[in-house]
């Protein structure tokens, strides 16, 4: 009797254990407190690598009840339980959260654990980017990049004019002609401020670059006023990769350019003023940029972050011989230009539900003391109107800092210029995005009549 009646009672046990187990709901531990128990909800981190919502936001269950008979462990028979002695909830738990009203506990009657109704967090409990779900803003890498200005330093350069009249050669002259191997090493270039795993490919077109450096000659001994009919046209095929490091905190990509710089041929009604008699075509790889990217702070409820970083140009392109567009040709042995340029950075990002706002700041610190230094700022606005169609316009400022600004300054020169960027960026199920977009200089002197760019994004 006495072996019938242990097995008995260890089937009780068991079959009480498994029915304990079948009704206890998934979630956080339930926490004791002086008047009552509720779910505690853990305190945000300091960095959550994804906007996606956060563990600790789930929507919590608004009846979610646990029953638990009370043990020998937890209070005994006729008390009420004391903090901490939970042993779900370990010695040291959190602080829980005061309930909505206190749960009674009696002797020998099972306790109910019961969640209040908390409130949701700022935006609601759907996800960031909720009208656009498959392009997310997010440290994760899958916010919309900045599309980017038009950019062109300029150098004095040796060349031959040739009459359209006549065929005649005039002597050898200095004109202002661009830099292109440089042109894309901004920070605002096919970037967002998140750190992203990707890898992309960007498309340039400008159409008559430095246009107003090359419709006239600068002054020197042999040629004065000559107007120019010579037209130049840049395109840029650019490669490059982002990947993410630490939790998506920060980033390392590499960007390497390749361009051609074609001279258009004139046309017979513009002759009688000269052209350049050599060819200033070009074909070859531009300046390689290594890209370096952190966070430095981010918010997971508002969706917003502050980045930064360094953009080290290495020159890789073909060195450019330069002259002084204020002395006279002849006589003149020139100068080679080619430099590793600094460009420290800063970045932002907001999240204003199906709009963002995003930016940098920075400048250019070449390594050659008698180079140029030029400050940029860009501002960009993005409306989410459907998953796969998100137009943008973009703003973008840049200036020389050391000097004035002067397409003839030695041995690199560069203008003030503001330049209006618009396109628009069509997601794909979050893992690529095709951008097209548009550019032209507001203020002049215009450095390119009209820039399309189209890139593509693919992530990893």
């Amino acid at each position: 009797m006495r072996v019938a009646g242990f097995i008995c009672g260890v089937g009780v046990s068991l079959a009480l254990a498994g029915g304990e187990a079948r009704t206890a709901e998934p979630g956080p531990s339930p926490m004791p407190s002086g008047s009552g128990t509720a779910w505690v909800r853990p305190a945000p981190t300091a960095y959550a690598p994804s906007y996606a919502t956060p563990p600790f936001y789930a929507p919590p269950r608004n009846q979610a009840t646990s029953t638990k008979a009370p043990s020998a462990q937890e209070a005994p028979a006729g008390e009420a339980a004391k903090p901490g002695d939970n042993p779900a909830a370990g010695l040291h738990a959190p602080q829980p959260v005061p309930p909505s009203s206190p749960v009674p506990t009696a002797a020998g009657q099972p306790v109910t654990w019961a969640a209040p109704i908390l409130p949701p967090p700022p935006g609601g409990w759907s996800e960031p980017w909720h009208d656009c779900d498959p392009m997310p803003a997010a440290p994760d890498g899958t916010a919309p990049a900045m599309i980017g200005p038009g950019f062109f330093y300029s150098a004095t350069r040796l060349v031959q004019l040739q009459s359209l009249a006549d065929g005649s050669i005039f002597p050898a002259t200095v004109s202002g002609v661009p830099i292109v191997a440089r042109s894309q090493f901004y920070i605002g270039v096919n970037e967002s401020p998140q750190p992203q795993d990707r890898i992309f490919l960007t498309f340039n077109w400008y159409n008559n670059v430095n246009k107003d450096a090359l419709s006239r000659v600068p002054e020197n001994a042999l040629i004065r006023d000559f107007r120019l009919i010579s037209k130049l046209q840049a395109f840029y095929e650019t490669f490059g990769f982002e990947k993410t490091l630490w939790d998506n905190r920060l980033s390392v990509g590499v960007r390497v350019p390749f361009f051609q710089l074609q001279q258009e041929e004139p046309k017979p009604l513009e002759a009688g003023p000269l052209q350049f008699a050599e060819g200033l075509d070009q074909n070859t790889i531009g300046d390689a940029s290594i890209v370096l990217k952190a966070v430095l702070a981010y918010d997971p409820v508002a969706n917003n972050l502050i980045s930064g970083g360094l953009v080290v140009t290495l020159p890789t392109a073909p060195e450019v011989k330069v002259y002084d567009a204020y002395a006279p040709a002849a006589g003149q042995l020139g100068r080679g230009v080619s430099t590793t340029i600094f460009q420290p950075w800063l970045g932002w990002f907001l999240d204003i539900g199906p709009v963002y706002v995003h930016g940098f700041s920075a400048i250019s610190i070449p390594a050659k003391s008698d180079d140029v230094y030029v400050w940029f700022i860009s501002g960009g606005v993005g409306w989410c109107v459907t998953p796969w169609f998100v137009p943008t316009l973009e703003l973008h400022y840049f200036g020389p800092v050391n000097e004035d600004s002067d397409l003839y300054r030695q041995p690199i020169g560069a203008v003030d210029q503001l330049i209006l960027t618009t396109g628009f960026h069509v997601p794909f199920y979050d893992v690529s995005t095709i951008t097209l977009g548009l550019s032209t200089p507001l203020t002049g002197p215009d450095t390119y009549d009209v820039g399309i760019v189209a890139q593509l994004n693919v992530r990893f």
